[in-house]
């Protein structure tokens, strides 16, 4: 928070419903630091077709480029309830500045971070990649991810384009939300992959915010406090600058794949025994790279699920009624990374747990008589 006697004489209260700072207005370049309330980054104010693109609340700041390059403001600043802020002008930003050295480093990578997609968009719009759009790459990707392009239907009737607020930055973005009640079954695999006729749910799963690219599977992209966004800006910032995702209807192969490994570094941070979070996380990676054709990097995802479902099961209470589907997982993972003793161990105390239901019971039959055979091959 800024230093007392520089807030002093340069705090401003705007009232609910105020505008802040109106788009394109020629007489004012400041930036605004949010002490207390919430404020909406609005395009077209009040022009019968504005949209709100971002909220920013305590801590957040907003005009840094009107204040560092002399821009007119784009979008308006409209106070969302009564909302006190801290004015950064050119006359006392060297005070503030000095004050407050972290918000300098904060303001610089947030420019960064915009520059950095800027940068993205014009290489892909202009061709200057010299690659087709499916390969891009990222550091968050494990060695020999290569081109992939998964078989996404985004204009599907079970699918419905909607907005999100980012619950870290206040970013509004556009996701593609799936209405399971028109989903129709097709069947289910051995490893309880539900297949369905229309759609793989799979593929739009998780949610990734292309502003601070916090991401998670959407019942638990909502569920995370502001307070966590320093720890998910410090876990995911080294992988933001090649990073770049699409959402909405523009949704693609690289904004799958990528919404995923985010996911598993994040949930590390947002959530409690995120290690049950990252099994579930990697076993449906492997299930990407399986789609995809890679065996190598579906093999290696399998193993990371395997890892974490252990971690889980030694270390983590499982409730009785979710252990043998909990031993069943297990066993399948064992089974497709070659451990076929301990594949045929889990899937045992999968039929034998008096909690599982007669289906799984015959698919752990199943599964045991078909590991008989690879044994003796």
């Amino acid at each position: 928070m800024p230093d007392a006697n520089f807030m002093s004489s340069n705090i401003a209260r705007y009232p609910k419903g105020s505008v802040i700072a109106a788009a394109n207005d020629p007489n004012i370049k400041n930036m605004f630091f949010i002490l207390q309330g919430s404020a909406g980054v609005y395009k077209n104010f009040k022009l019968g077709d504005e949209v709100m693109l971002k909220v920013l609340n305590k801590g957040d700041f907003w005009g840094e480029f009107a204040l560092f390059l002399n821009m007119d403001y784009r979008e308006s600043l409209v106070a969302l309830a009564d909302t006190v802020v801290l004015i950064i002008t050119r006359r006392n930003l060297s005070e503030f500045l000095a004050a407050q050295p972290d918000v300098a480093v904060n303001i610089v990578e947030n420019i960064c971070r915009r520059l950095s997609v800027a940068e993205t968009e014009l290489l892909k719009l202009t061709g200057a990649h010299g690659k087709p759009e499916a390969s891009r790459g990222s550091k968050i990707f494990p060695e020999g991810h290569g081109s992939y392009e998964l078989p996404l239907t985004n204009e599907n009737e079970v699918l419905q384009e909607e907005s999100s607020t980012c619950p870290l930055c206040g970013h509004i973005f556009s996701i593609l939300f799936l209405i399971s009640s028109r989903l129709r079954l097709d069947r289910i695999d051995p490893d309880k992959r539900t297949r369905y006729k229309e759609i793989e749910p799979l593929y739009y799963e998780v949610i990734t915010c292309p502003s601070c690219f916090y991401s998670a599977q959407s019942d638990r992209f909502s569920t995370v406090s502001k307070k966590l966004s320093d720890g998910v800006n410090k876990k995911i910032g080294p992988y933001k600058l090649d990073m770049y995702v699409k959402t909405g209807l523009e949704r693609d192969t690289f904004t799958v794949f990528a919404g995923y490994y985010l996911a598993v570094l994040c949930a590390e941070v947002c959530f409690d025994q995120y290690q049950m979070i990252a099994a579930g996380l990697w076993q449906k990676i492997s299930r990407l790279y399986q789609d995809a054709g890679d065996n190598n990097l579906f093999l290696y995802a399998s193993q990371k699920s395997l890892d974490n479902y252990l971690y889980s099961y030694e270390h983590f209470n499982i409730s009785p009624q979710h252990m043998p589907q909990y031993c069943y997982v297990i066993g399948d993972l064992y089974a497709r990374t070659g451990d076929i003793e301990n594949a045929r161990k889990f899937f045992y105390m999968a039929k034998t747990n008096p909690a599982i239901t007669q289906q799984l019971k015959r698919d752990a039959d199943i599964r045991m008589e078909e590991l008989k055979t690879l044994k003796k091959d």
